[in-house]
């Protein structure tokens, strides 16, 4: 284990509500593109399919976002954010260089990413979307 790792706060719940943010933005997206509940069901939470499945229906990301998300959902990052409940330390799994968790401010960029491009794919449907930032 990494010295002074046990005095490290984590920051999984802010990564947990930045991935289901993901996850729930894409899952409107197939919604909106006629998957129906049991395809959406099937997904379970891995986003990176959900993306490359968005992406075949149009959803439009730049290949730096799109990559980031697709290599998250492969290392299963929304299931270990779920489950790690010790909030004092990281893991040791999560320790291993390998496995060292993404930058949490790229995490927040692709989620505005696919914020905003589910936004604009609903409002090209004529959808009246509410958006917070727009006042």
């Amino acid at each position: 284990m990494v010295e002074n790792a046990t005095r490290q706060f984590s920051d999984h719940p802010q990564r947990l509500l930045f991935l289901h943010a993901i996850e729930t933005y894409l899952r409107a997206y197939l919604r909106l593109h006629g998957a129906d509940a049991d395809e959406l069901r099937s997904y379970m939470h891995d986003v990176g399919r959900m993306l490359v499945d968005a992406q075949s229906r149009g959803l439009s990301l730049d290949d730096t976002t799109a990559e980031y998300i697709v290599a998250s959902g492969k290392a299963g990052d929304y299931v270990r954010v779920r489950y790690d409940y010790d909030l004092r330390s990281l893991s040791e799994e999560w320790l291993d260089k390998p496995k060292r968790p993404r930058s949490l401010s790229r995490l927040v960029a692709a989620a505005e990413a696919v914020r905003a491009a589910v936004r604009d794919a609903l409002r090209d449907t004529g959808i009246e979307v509410y958006d917070a930032r727009e006042g």
